[in-house]
């Protein structure tokens, strides 16, 4: 055979440009240039997606808090108006809520259980909901 070696009596042949590349030492360099590349690739991936996840909760976070500024300050503005029926319009605000496909607007009482919902869900007994316990606080 020309261009070929045998390595053991199993008579496998290996081309003479690969024996050629392993017996210079050569190989083990390209090895660890390429599991150096795989770990920073891996190192990006997991950079990028922290970032884009972090991001996209960030992005959620602000919306949320926007809206929720928003719904607050017209609350605020109504019981400063003497003239201003203020159940009739907060159950006016809550049932009309043009966000209830993203989100859920809950009005309180003065005792911090909830009294309306826009999902029209009822809250009685309130299950244990960490964004709720916070905003009763």
């Amino acid at each position: 055979m020309i261009g070929m070696q045998h390595i053991d009596e199993r008579n496998t042949a290996v081309p003479d440009w690969f024996v050629g590349y392993y017996d210079s030492g050569y190989f083990w360099v390209g090895v660890a240039v390429l599991s150096l590349l795989t770990v920073v690739l891996i190192v990006l991936d997991v950079g990028f997606i922290l970032a884009m996840s972090g991001y996209y909760y960030q992005s959620a976070r602000q919306a949320l808090e926007s809206k929720a500024n928003l719904v607050s300050s017209l609350v605020t503005r109504l019981m400063d108006d003497p003239n201003v029926n203020i159940t009739a319009e907060i159950r006016n605000i809550v049932e009309t809520f043009s966000d209830r496909d993203k989100m859920e607007l809950v009005a309180l009482n003065h005792s911090g259980q909830a009294i309306l919902t826009s999902s029209g869900f009822s809250y009685l007994d309130p299950p244990d909901m960490p964004d709720y316990t916070e905003a009763v606080t």
